[in-house]
């Protein structure tokens, strides 16, 4: 999560999962958890651009076999300062089954 910074993610080669929680109030999709499958697995390559939001907690692992090339292009210069390494655990981000977030059940949903 970042403060003032969007990012923009493409997978380049290989696949990923990322994984967004917005945690903004004010937001349309506030206390949501998504889950984006990308990369060359997905129908049509899935090559997309995904923008991240500032404020809107993300991560993404490897999915797949294959090493995976995540591109970033995001709108400022890296500060260490602006960012908030929250985990998913501690802002309360779930499932829509209301189980907590954590990588091994993204794992048990691939594998599923």
């Amino acid at each position: 999560m970042h403060r003032h910074q969007e990012d923009r993610f493409v997978v380049a080669a290989g696949d990923i999962i990322l994984a967004l929680w917005d945690g903004r109030d004010e937001s349309p999709t506030a206390r949501t958890l998504d889950l984006l499958p990308m990369g060359q697995s997905q129908p049509d390559d899935a090559q997309y651009t995904v923008l991240i939001p500032r404020l809107v907690h993300h991560g993404f692992m490897v999915a797949g076999e294959r090493p995976a090339i995540l591109l970033n292009s995001p709108t400022r210069l890296y500060n260490p300062s602006d960012e908030g390494r929250d985990p998913f655990s501690e802002v309360g981000a779930t499932f829509d089954s209301g189980q907590p977030f954590s990588w091994a059940a993204v794992r048990e949903i691939l594998r599923g």
